[in-house]
């Protein structure tokens, strides 16, 4: 690439300005492209805390501010290349993108062919790697499945990361959405290289992966500082073996990383397990690694952990991300109650995403000046007309009127302060009542 030196003055200058006002500003005698440069300063940006070193190095550029955004973290690519150490002497990678992954490869591997169709990618990987002085990565701008089909030089393993995003830039989680579509090419890639490197959304389902997938040796399921980031599946077209390995990891730039190992069919086989049904000393929750996998049981006998009751309800917030957490929990059968609910279309995406219980607050709402019984009202006709199971919890109940109406409306349960539970078990008349059977049995002087 032919790069000016006044190209990296200009974005050590403005390194920390807005890159959206820099877009908007007049620039005088630039010999170099201005959207390139503000390009450069939005990835730095971005990349500053997930490519420590690679922000550190001023001469390094980024293609795009997609690449700097979509590319596997420093920790990440660390972990994968200790993983495969110095097995493999040659790695041909299909999905260069930024080349992260292709430089710590090169780090192990003695050759390393990185492969991308966008011309310009292909141009800033050539010139990062002559700057970080990684002579073994070949740089080839190719159609991938195209090299494929037209290659016939043999690698010891393909290492592929799909794209996640299609033309209208939204997540795709399965494997078959993605591009390069991995099923389909799998039997053309084990026929030039005998292992496939794999790098999947943390979102997708890891039992259908490998049942999609063909002989997947190891799944690494990858977080970092208890977020789970991605998956790595190693598939070996000589492994034979029933039993895959499922490897969880806690990846922390300050700590050692945190491992779990199991394998899917122990964890299958495994005896159901016996639920708390005291007060224990603690309460463990496994990182989001061991959670994604799904290693409950087998975590439980290795620490010798029971399991929560069945009757265990675990409260979330009216949120995106208490929403996304509903979802991941219902999944594994486990009971949610979204709270802080002051709407019916609150309501309903609680439900949708999986609520076993949603808790509409009343009282807070008449405090507003809004009535809060006509929202029960209208959450219990949306559940009634489209079916919906997830029940209705009214909270915030201030009045015995607020829980007799909420009753009425068909609402399924109450939170009710003690206060007002006393006064609902009063009346006047009742008061009366008592009152004079007292007086009567006083009047009528028996003897017993």
């Amino acid at each position: 690439m032919d790069i000016v030196n006044n190209l990296f003055d200009f974005i050590e200058k403005y390194s920390q300005e807005n890159p959206m006002k820099l877009r908007l500003k007049r620039f005088e005698n630039l010999n170099f492209n201005l959207s390139f440069a503000i390009d450069q300063i939005e990835s730095r940006q971005k990349i500053k805390s997930k490519l420590p070193l690679w922000n550190q190095n001023k001469k390094l550029l980024f293609p795009s501010v997609l690449s700097a955004e979509q590319a596997s973290s420093e920790i990440t690519a660390k972990y994968k290349q200790c993983i495969i150490g110095s097995k493999y002497k040659s790695i041909c990678d299909l999905t260069g993108g930024l080349g992260i992954d292709s430089y710590y490869f090169a780090a192990s591997a003695e050759k390393v062919t990185y492969i991308e169709r966008y011309p310009l990618y292909c141009d800033v990987a050539k010139y990062n790697f002559d700057v970080l002085q990684k002579n073994n990565i070949r740089v080839i701008c190719s159609d991938s499945l195209k090299f494929i089909l037209e290659c016939n030089v043999k690698f010891d393993a393909f290492y592929i990361d799909p794209a996640r995003r299609n033309s209208e830039n939204k997540r795709l989680y399965d494997l078959r959405d993605c591009e390069p579509d991995i099923i389909e090419l799998q039997s053309i890639l084990l026929k030039k290289a005998p292992v496939i490197l794999l790098k999947s959304s943390p979102m997708i389902d890891i039992s259908r992966a490998i049942q999609d997938l063909k002989f997947v040796k190891e799944v690494h399921v990858i977080s970092v500082k208890n977020e789970c980031k991605e998956l790595f599946f190693i598939i070996n077209n000589h492994f034979s073996e029933d039993e895959i390995s499922i490897n969880c990891v806690n990846l922390s730039p300050v700590q050692q990383p945190e491992n779990y190992i199991f394998t899917l069919e122990n964890e299958k086989n495994l005896p159901l397990l016996q639920s708390v049904t005291s007060i224990q000393s603690y309460l463990y929750e496994p990182n989001s690694s061991i959670l994604k996998a799904g290693a409950f049981k087998s975590v439980a006998i290795s620490f010798s952990i029971s399991k929560i009751h069945k009757n265990i309800v675990i409260k979330l917030p009216m949120t995106l991300e208490g929403l996304k957490a509903t979802k991941i929990l219902s999944q594994k059968g486990i009971k949610t109650n979204v709270t802080l609910i002051f709407s019916a279309t609150q309501a309903l995406l609680a439900a949708r995403a999986g609520a076993t219980y949603v808790s509409p607050f009343v009282g807070r709402l008449d405090d507003i000046g809004q009535d809060g019984l006509s929202l029960i009202e209208e959450i219990v006709d949306i559940f009634n007309v489209n079916a919906i199971e997830t029940e209705i919890i009214v909270a915030s109940v201030r009045n015995p009127i607020h829980v007799a109406q909420a009753a009425r409306m068909g609402a399924d349960i109450a939170t009710v302060p003690y206060k007002v539970i006393t006064q609902m078990t009063k009346h006047p008349l009742t008061d009366k009542g008592i009152e004079n059977f007292l007086k009567d049995w006083e009047g009528a002087s028996l003897k017993l």
